[in-house]
């Protein structure tokens, strides 16, 4: 799995699937009609981003499933998974010739990883360029064990995760599709309320920070 390609560019085509410790929530834009499905989860089958009743969790997402579509068919959606598996962090890098940039990319990505690099899937993507020359980075890591675990019961649910990301990047992308922000330049600091508690988020040129 290509992390940098299933964070940043998901199918517009599909619908999302939120999965948080309290609640699933399926948004779907088919037809230019919005469809939303909420569903509470009982306590104890996740927490803290961890699965902890995996049999239950396949049973109301095929619950889900159901009320989208026929119980055969497959649905496809970009899955947004719990806050607490993933994270966004920006990083600069010297300003360097194209052909070093992967190089420098991954030796930054393997000192900002939040343990062994090998235990997320990660990415990066190029946000900009300071004054002072430097590139501007973002970088994603997601615990592999932890998303694994997701797309697996998605799979027995009969959903198909074409996409992965978290709550802060997702509405990241919503505020620079949908707002108009003053100076995008400038980081904006936006409060996002879930059933998960707070959460704040910097966003700058479109970009979750």
């Amino acid at each position: 799995m290509s992390l940098i390609s299933k964070l940043f560019n998901p199918s517009p085509e599909v619908g999302a699937l939120e999965i948080s410790d309290l609640a699933l929530k399926f948004f779907s834009l088919a037809g230019g009609k919005l469809k939303q499905i909420a569903m509470p989860l009982p306590p104890g089958v996740i927490s803290r981003g961890k699965i902890l009743d995996r049999p239950r969790l396949v049973r109301i997402l095929a619950n889900l499933h159901q009320q989208i579509q026929p119980p055969k068919k497959t649905v496809q959606v970009v899955l947004v998974v719990p806050a607490s598996i993933a994270q966004a962090q920006a990083f600069t890098m010297p300003l360097v010739p194209p052909s070093e940039i992967e190089a420098t990319a991954q030796m930054n990505l393997r000192s900002i990883a939040p343990g062994d690099i090998a235990s997320f899937y990660h990415g990066y993507e190029i946000i900009g360029q300071k004054p002072q020359g430097q590139i501007e980075a973002l970088a994603a890591f997601a615990d592999v064990q932890k998303v694994d675990e997701f797309l697996g019961v998605l799979k027995d649910a009969n959903f198909n995760a074409v996409a992965v990301e978290f709550p802060g990047l997702a509405l990241s992308r919503l505020i620079k599709e949908y707002c108009e922000i003053v100076n995008p330049e400038s980081p904006t600091l936006v409060v996002n309320l879930s059933e998960d508690g707070p959460e704040i988020i910097v966003i700058k040129n479109g970009y979750h920070l």
